[in-house]
This record gives C-alpha cells, structure tokens and sequence, in this order.
C-alpha cells in the first residue's frame, strides 16, 4: 500500500497517545541542569540551530547526543526553557519548569526524525524566530502583547508540525486517508497539527 509507506505504521498517531506511549514517567528536570541558551531572545546572537548546543544537536531529530539523558535533553526544550526565563514567563504564568520539561518531551516525540525538513530542529528554529520577533515588538511597546499571549506564541511554534507526514494537503485528499476524511479535506495539516498541540498541552499543564 503506498499510503502505508508514506506514514509511520500506515497510520498518524494521536497527540494523547504520544505522550502515553513514551512519557507516562518524564524525568524531573530537577535531576540535571539544562544549558541556557544565550541570547536566545536576540537576533544578533547569530542564533544556529545546528551549532547552538555542545555537542551539536541531531540535524533532524534535535536530540543533543552524547548526554547520559540524550533522549529527553532536547534543543527543542533548551530554546524554549531559556526564553521562558529570559522573558519571566515561568514566574508571571505560575507554570513549573517540570510541566513544561514534559510537555516538551512530548512535543518532541511528536516530531519524526524520517522527515528531513518538518522535524524538531525546524520546530527549534522556528520558535527561536519567533520569540526574536515578539521581544523586538516588545522593545518598541512593552504592551502590544502579554505574557499569556507570548506564551501561547511559543507553544504554537513548537508544536506547529507535530506529526507531519512529510507530504503535503493535496496528498492526503487524493489519497483519501483518514485524517483528511476526518477534517473534510480543509486544512487537513493544519487541523491535524493544532489537534495533536492541544491533545499535549491538555495533558501536561
């Protein structure tokens, strides 16, 4: 079957099934520090994905190799818990650094390291650039946008392609599979990624 070719196991896992498949016991963040990432907010840190962690991270997966906890110590996860710091959302928001370590654990297991370009290292880049872009609005107008909208910005970025098949909308239709029958064939992708990002984050925080 040719469609069971082009998706893992001839089917797209569900959000909620991720995190019970792989995460059900996260490690605690508390038992090893995580690098901060410098400048993570600016643009002129000359941010590169690929060379932003020692040792460098996986070029599709993210992973950070070499760490006894490599599987869960994540580039993914330090982007996004230094611009957390960085921008003081844990302390405004009253969210632990533990609940996001698993929602991010999550987030990663969502991305596939078959996918040579919608993977968790495009997710990584994709959230640095976005927080690059809201703390430069923010230095014009410290009130054009709030830390609950900043911080669903963030998360929006790191899940925008959870589960990508690595085929696109008009595949899918014409290959009638399932989630494009489930989203009538609109936005198949789209639907398909905000539902599993939603799925995650309901079960993490």
């Amino acid at each position: 079957d040719d469609r069971a070719a082009v998706l893992e196991g001839g089917e797209l896992r569900e959000g909620a099934a991720i995190a019970d498949e792989k995460f059900q016991a996260a490690p605690p963040i508390s038992e090893y520090p995580l690098p901060q990432v410098p400048k993570v907010t600016s643009w002129s840190a000359n941010f590169n994905v690929f060379s932003a962690f020692p040792p460098l991270a996986d070029e599709n997966t993210g992973l950070i190799a070499g760490h006894p906890r490599a599987a869960s110590y994540m580039a993914l996860g330090c982007v996004v818990d230094s611009a957390m710091h960085s921008l003081g959302l844990y302390d405004s928001l009253r969210i632990t650094r533990n609940q996001m370590w698993y929602l991010l654990s999550t987030f990663q297991a969502g991305y596939s390291s078959e996918n040579t370009y919608h993977n968790a290292t495009h997710a990584t880049d994709m959230t640095q650039m976005c927080v690059c872009m809201a703390k430069s609005m923010l230095a014009r107008n410290p009130h054009v946008i709030g830390d609950l909208e900043l911080f669903a910005l963030i998360l929006a970025a790191a899940s925008h392609d959870l589960q990508h098949p690595g085929v696109d909308n008009k595949f899918l239709v014409r290959t009638e599979q399932e989630i494009a029958i489930r989203f009538n064939d609109r936005s198949v992708l789209e639907n398909h990624h905000a539902q599993n990002g939603w799925a995650l984050i309901a079960l993490s925080l």
